[in-house]
């Protein structure tokens, strides 16, 4: 839910935002014994974060 947030203000919020997915994401991995996933969602992390930016960083 917390996706469509981070676009809003041209990205300023984004790194911080992306953080704390990290850090959810990890901990979920970690507490319900899932190998790949955490994997799977921080792999995207640089699209959206280019997305966030806009254009310039995404090439």
């Amino acid at each position: 839910m917390r996706l469509p947030l981070l676009l809003l203000k041209k990205g300023k919020y984004v790194d911080a935002g992306l953080a704390a997915m990290g850090a959810f994401h990890l901990a979920n991995a970690r507490f319900m014994g899932l190998s790949r996933f955490a994997w799977a969602f921080v792999s995207t992390y640089p699209s959206v974060r280019a997305l966030a930016k806009g254009t310039k960083e995404a090439a």
